[in-house]
């Protein structure tokens, strides 16, 4: 635009010099209407002067008069009145000629009052000599001569004519002022002419342009560049702007439209920062000076578990951060500026609870627009690293509190941390090897190589494990276990070495005895099998040394004979180990005289081991330096003895010091004893032999009978399966038991009963053929091995064989013993192909054959093992029903035949299954005895009957004995006595009323224990009797000597004592046997009125049957013993 202008108009004067013209006019104006208002006011002001100086003249003229009174009447001094004359005349002159007067400059009075003045000065003159007279000191003398009156009137006269001047003056004034005014409305005309002027100027040539150039402005403002102003010639720098003002548009519209373009990429590049802030893992946040948050990133939402930003945005930040750490929160942040950024750690609760711990890092920005102080902190969630700080903390506690020794070094191997085990350990406090090598621990013993491999594996950054001979401060040494391991940085540099040790010594001492130990052990043990194998004395002799020095690693082992020559020497017979010609150096004796015969010498003739554990600091050692030479440190001497003779000694030298301690020598003492022992037996190898061969037949046969025994049996059975299975045929297994063995032993002793075994044992193998096996088991029990059988029916066939060989009558001495055997059979492969298979088949058809009534055979059958898992089942049952009360007692009457009155009841116990119904006594009492379940259901039948019976004698009921049969577990159990005595005193029974079954067999058992219990029984006051009497092996010697009341005669002689004459006679005996020794009779099992009358002939005192009463419950029980007599 400046271009575009012409020369003529880019010459002409410009704005500022209009402005400079025009403030110079305007000061020029300004200054002369100062100057005419200063001029005027000055004139106006020196009026006021002397119209002051006027009216001060006129107060003194009368305070002259006042004054000099007072001094010439004495009340005042005269100066006040001569000061007052002074300042009159000062005054005076002042008005007249000008000057200054009171403070006031005084211009010449105007023209006007020049008369008075004259006036004023004529009557001054004689009003001051008035004064001055009055004044005089002698003038109260002369006061007659003084006219008062006229100096009164001269004052009066003065006065007025001040008051002229003053009025004079005042009208001075007064026309000095409308002048003045006069002077002032004209020069504001002029002004107010210019400025109209100057105004007209300014607004064609500033105002005017310039509204122009503000509305084009103000649509600059509103964003609108398109205008132009239109450039005024002749306007100078108004022109001028309006050019800029154009150009300024299209620069400002360029501008613009670059800031338009700035502004897209700016908000593109904060979108783009915003997203790289949400993208940020710590929480960036915004926070004005009074704690509201301005704005946080998504991460900073996710920290304070909030889900948009509008959630934190303007709140506080107290809000998420506890008081108690809120507090230096605050204190921290008056400490923030540009240039003192700081840190601060603190716990935060975000709105779901959630506790954190972060760290935050701000700095303050200032001067941010309107917003004032601004912080912005970067705001890291520290949880899990406070977390690792805390176990860090617990492992460096660990480490410090650690048993193990843990050393920290640089990656050069300069030792910067040890634990307190280390100082425990070593000796060596923490700054004294702090800064210094490992090598502070090296004993100087561990190989090199270790060392090279140690640090070959640390540079390799693997880990190494080995052990360590290391010493401590003190000088001793110790062993150690370490494991050392490179650690890394970031970079996978290797910055820091660490080993952890654990110290080894006690272990290593203990492995080392261990050790020594059990070399000592695999020692006997090899010398116990060359004693054994080796069966030439001399070879067993070579044999031991060997043995010594290779498996139990010393030095050298001799052995030699202590001779009984003149010298008593010890002769070298052989020799094991390092011994380079040291035995041709030896000369040992063991004879006493001689000093110096060394530990074998002294070992030879004392009898005992003799140790050397320091043959360097033994001075009675022999050829001690010969040793030392071939490196033996340590030696032992072990006699030789048997019979407490010596024959010789067993030398043992080793290559390091301390090498026997007490344990080794008792052990190498037990080896010399046993190596002496076998000297003794092979110089007698006839004796050894059989010795060799009575211990295998030992091992495999039994020492009664020479059967084999269960060892050798076993291996016979392995070969007959394998041979069975090879060769496609069959093999069986007899399991053999003799019935009643027991009553022999206990009637005739074990004695007898092992002879009768060995009989049996003949008669067995006289039956069986040669390639079979027969064998004892132990006690009563033989098994038979039958190979290559054919069939069942030949197996049956070999059996029939066995039995018609073994039963039959025995002979011993002069008891003649009637035996017969049951028998039970398994074949293989049918029942099985092991041996522990068939050996228990065979044994579950042997039971079966012992139920079926003994004496009979059984084949094994698959049906057993139901039958033995039956009888499992029923077992628990069984135990569950005593506790289930599913047991209930009947009762059945015992009669007399005489009266045929009630006098006794037999407890018979029953049992009320849930789901089996009725159990049939013959079903479970077997199975109770033999579990033993028996004892706990005797007692509660025991109890039940005696409360019963004492329930009966309440009611007024007659008195009845109540019968209850003892088990052959329940009377063999210990204290039977006292659980009676307890019973019936708890139940409130007689004992008189109680009277107890017991069995032949029961008592066979062990004939004195069960005398010994039935006297125990008698003592508590109850009745015995004997059931089942006559079935049993009992003799007529045993029956006198039992304490008992009664005998029960056995069911199966009344069943047919009407028909059968034997029966009848056995009946009658009994009868008339038991009635010789004072016991009362009861049958059993009648069931008809002849058995009861035949019963009757013979004297029986009473009976119990069905032909009476099935047995009953308690109530039908008791309605019976309330009838009476219950047959006529």
């Amino acid at each position: 635009m400046r271009d575009m202008m012409s020369p003529a108009e880019f010459h002409r004067p410009g704005l500022g010099l209009k402005f400079a013209l025009a403030s110079v006019l305007f000061l020029s104006l300004v200054v002369g209407n100062a100057m005419v208002i200063d001029s005027l006011l000055q004139r106006l002001h020196h009026v006021a002067d002397t119209i002051n100086v006027a009216g001060r003249m006129r107060m003194l003229s009368q305070r002259i008069a006042f004054q000099g009174g007072l001094a010439h009447r004495g009340f005042a001094s005269g100066a006040q009145a001569e000061l007052a004359v002074r300042e009159f005349e000062a005054g005076l002159t002042a008005l007249e000629q000008g000057g200054n007067a009171f403070g006031y400059a005084v211009r010449v009075s105007p023209p006007a009052i020049i008369g008075a003045m004259r006036i004023v000065r004529e009557m001054w003159a004689d009003y001051s000599a008035d004064i001055a007279l009055l004044l005089r000191p002698d003038s109260e003398r002369n006061l007659s001569q003084i006219d008062l009156e006229h100096l009164v009137n001269d004052a009066a006269i003065l006065l007025s004519n001040l008051e002229a001047v003053v009025a004079g003056l005042t009208h001075h004034a007064n026309e000095e002022e409308r002048e003045a005014r006069f002077y002032l409305h004209g020069l504001v005309v002029l002004d107010a002419l210019l400025l109209g002027l100057a105004l007209l100027a300014v607004r064609r040539h500033i105002v005017v342009p310039l509204r122009k150039l503000s509305v084009a402005s103000r649509r600059f403002a509103c964003g609108d560049f398109s205008p132009r102003v239109a450039i005024i010639a002749g306007h100078g720098e108004i022109g001028q702007l309006a050019a800029d003002l154009n150009l300024l548009a299209e620069q400002t519209a360029r501008c613009m439209q670059r800031i338009d373009h700035d502004r897209r990429q700016l908000e593109n590049r904060e979108s783009l920062l915003q997203a790289v802030v949400d993208t940020v893992p710590d929480c960036v946040a915004m926070i004005d000076e009074h704690g509201r948050v301005l704005s946080i990133n998504r991460s900073g939402l996710e920290m304070i578990e909030a889900e948009e930003s509008n959630d934190v945005v303007g709140r506080r930040v107290q809000e998420v951060v506890p008081r108690k750490h809120f507090r230096a929160l605050r204190r921290l942040s008056g400490q923030i500026s540009d240039s003192n950024p700081v840190a601060l750690e603190f716990e935060i609760v975000g709105f779901g609870g959630t506790r954190r711990w972060v760290d935050m890092q701000a700095v303050l920005l200032s001067d941010m627009a309107d917003r004032g102080r601004i912080i912005v902190s970067v705001i890291r969630d520290v949880t899990e690293r406070r977390r690792a700080v805390e176990h860090l903390r617990v492992l460096s506690r660990a480490v410090e509190q650690s048993p193990s020794l843990v050393v920290i070094t640089d990656c050069n191997g300069r030792i910067e941390y040890v634990n307190p085990s280390v100082t425990r350990v070593t000796g060596y406090e923490a700054h004294e090897v702090l800064g210094k090598s490992p090598r502070i621990f090296s004993s100087g013993t561990t190989p090199t190589r270790v060392y090279k491999d140690l640090w070959g594996s640390l540079c390799n950054g693997e880990v190494w494990r080995g052990e360590l001979l290391n010493r401590q401060k003190n000088g001793e040494l110790y062993w150690e276990h370490m494991v050392a391991s490179p650690i890394r940085d970031a970079h996978d540099q290797i910055t820091h070495l660490v080993a952890v040790k654990e110290n080894l010594t006690e272990r290593k001492q203990t492995e080392r005895t261990v050790h020594k130990l059990n070399r000592t052990l695999r020692l006997l043990t090899h010398c116990h099998e060359a004693l054994v194998r080796i069966g030439e004395e001399g070879e067993l002799l070579r044999q031991i040394c060997d043995t010594i020095t290779r498996t139990g690693g010393y030095r050298l082992a001799w052995a030699g004979y202590a001779e009984h020559d003149e010298r008593k020497s010890v002769r070298p017979v052989v020799h094991a180990g390092y011994e380079q010609g040291y035995l041709d150096t030896l000369e040992i004796t063991w004879d006493s005289a001689v000093r110096e015969n060394g530990p074998i010498g002294r070992a030879v003739r004392t009898g005992r081991p003799v140790v050397v554990n320091s043959i360097r600091d033994d001075d009675s050692f022999v050829r001690g330096h010969e040793a030392l030479g071939r490196d033996y440190q340590a030696c032992v001497g072990l006699p030789l003895c048997k019979d407490g003779q010596v024959i010789g000694v067993l030398a043992i030298y080793a290559g390091e010091t301390g090498a026997f301690d007490d344990e080794e020598v008792e052990l190498l003492g037990k080896l010399a004893e046993n190596l002496a022992y076998g000297i003794v037996s092979l110089r007698t190898t006839a004796d050894r032999k059989r010795y060799q061969e009575q211990l295998e037949y030992q091992a495999g046969h039994d020492s009664l009978t020479g059967l084999p025994n269960r060892t050798l049996l076993t291996d016979r059975l392995q070969q007959a399966i394998a041979r069975a299975q090879r060769y496609r045929r069959n093999a069986a297994i007899l399991f053999i038991d003799l019935d009643h063995f027991k009553y022999v032993n206990d009637s005739l002793g074990h004695n007898a009963g092992d002879r009768l075994l060995k009989a049996v044992a003949e008669r067995l193998s006289s039956c069986v053929r040669e390639e079979d096996t027969v064998a004892r088991l132990g006690g009563d029990e033989f098994v038979v091995a039958l190979q290559e059988v054919e069939s069942e029916e030949q197996v049956a066939a070999a059996i029939h064989r066995i039995q018609e060989a073994m039963t039959g009558v025995y002979q011993l001495d002069d008891n003649e013993l009637y035996v017969s055997c049951s028998i039970g059979a398994s074949l293989c492969p049918r029942d099985g192909n092991s041996v522990q298979t068939l050996l228990m088949n065979a044994d579950t058809a042997l039971y079966r054959a012992k139920a079926q009534g003994r004496n009979n055979f059984q084949f094994y059958a698959v049906e057993m093992n139901a039958h033995a898992g039956e009888r499992i089942a029923l077992t628990g049952k069984l135990r569950r029903a005593l506790k289930n009360d599913e047991f209930v007692l009947q009762f059945q009457p015992q009669v007399d035949i005489g009266s045929m009155q009630v006098v006794g009841a037999e407890a018979l116990i029953r049992w009320h299954h849930p789901q089996m119904g009725l159990v049939p006594p013959a079903k479970f009492i077997p199975l109770a005895e033999e579990t033993g379940i028996i004892v706990p259901i005797g007692e509660w039948v025991l109890r039940t009957a005696c409360l019963q019976a004492r329930a009966w004698l309440e009611r007024g009921l007659p008195p009845v004995r109540m019968s209850v049969n003892l088990s052959a577990c329940q009377f063999r159990k210990e204290g039977l006595a006292g659980l009676v005595a307890r019973t019936v005193e708890a139940c409130g029974l007689d004992p008189a009323f109680l009277e107890l079954e017991l069995t032949e067999s029961m008592l066979m058992d062990d004939p004195n224990s069960a005398i010994a219990t039935m006297r125990e029984l008698k003592a508590v006051g109850v009745r015995l009797s004997l059931d089942d009497f006559g079935t049993g092996y009992s003799s007529l010697n045993r029956l006198k000597g039992f304490p008992i009341d009664a005998l029960k005669i056995d069911r199966s002689f009344v069943r047919d004592i009407t028909t059968d004459r034997t029966d009848a006679a056995i009946t009658a005996a009994v009868v008339s046997l038991a009635h010789s020794l004072g016991l009362t009779v009861i049958a059993e099992g009648v069931e008809d009125a002849g058995q009861l009358e035949c019963l009757r002939q013979h004297g029986c005192d009473e009976m119990q049957g069905y032909f009476f009463s099935r047995p009953l419950s308690a109530e039908p029980f008791a309605a019976l013993l309330r009838a009476g007599a219950v047959c006529t």
